[in-house]
Formats: C-alpha cells, sequence, structure tokens
C-alpha cells in the first residue's frame, strides 16, 4: 500500500507496477500461512481486508477486490461466535479467545467494525486517513 501511494504521489509508474505486483502477490498467500490469529484493524483479518479493498480501489486489479472479500469473510466468521455469546449475556470475562481485544481501534472491536462497513458501503471512508492509507476520491492511478 505505501509503494502504491508513493507512485501515485510521485507519478513513477515502475513503482505503480512493483506495486501492483507485491500487491498480488501477498493476496495469493494462502491465509494459514499469513499468520493471522485475530480481527482487529492493526493485524488481524479486519486489516487484511481493508488493506485489499483500499488497493483495488488503487488499481482495479480483481485480484485485490477477491482479496478484500476473503478477509472481510474472514473477519465475520471470527466474530460471529463472540457475537452470538455477547447477544446470549454471556459476559465477556467468562469467553476465552475474544478475536479482538477490547473496544478499541486498533485492536479492539472498533477498528473491525469500521472496517466492515468500509468494506459494506460505496463511499470512500474518510477515517483511515490517521493510518495513511487513504486514496482520496480521485486518487485512482493508472500505469496498466
Amino acid at each position: 500500500m505505501a509503494l502504491l501511494l508513493a507512485a501515485r504521489d510521485v507519478s513513477e509508474p515502475g513503482w505503480e507496477l512493483a506495486g501492483i505486483e507485491l500487491a498480488i502477490r501477498a493476496a495469493a498467500r494462502p491465509p494459514e500461512q499469513c499468520g493471522v490469529t485475530d480481527a482487529g484493524l492493526c493485524h488481524g483479518t479486519a486489516g487484511l481486508a481493508h488493506l485489499y479493498g483500499r488497493m483495488y480501489q488503487l488499481t482495479g486489479e480483481g485480484v485485490l477486490a477477491d482479496a478484500a472479500v476473503s478477509w472481510a469473510e474472514r473477519t465475520v466468521a471470527l466474530c460471529g461466535p463472540a457475537v452470538d455469546a455477547m447477544a446470549a449475556g454471556q459476559p465477556a470475562a467468562t469467553t476465552p479467545d475474544w478475536p479482538w481485544n477490547g473496544q478499541g481501534l486498533l485492536e479492539g472491536a472498533a477498528g473491525i467494525a469500521l472496517a466492515l462497513l468500509a468494506a459494506s458501503l460505496p463511499a470512500e471512508p474518510v477515517w483511515d486517513q490517521m493510518l495513511l492509507v487513504s486514496t482520496g476520491l480521485d486518487a485512482t492511478v493508472s500505469a496498466r
């Protein structure tokens, strides 16, 4: 993502192509080899879903859209049992292995919710500017 944004900012097509190739290779990596064990925005499934979605917005590469959807689906699958337990009134302290760490943005439920919301709406999110992954509405790159 950083390479794609840098390529856009300095109009460097070679960097853009390298960034696209790297993103596509990363998207092809089997999920079980990624080391992702939680759903958080910082280093979990929601974060990967959001980054792949943003890279798709920059490049138009369908493989990246597919990766975004796949990681979003993994996020929902990870969170489903915990959400069901909460809905049944089970306190968090009695349920081990929650897929998030608290209510916060980077590792918590708020970040997961924002990533899933961003994936489900056609409008480009602006909240991710603080993560330096915001693409801007006119940010589409076009080396290909």
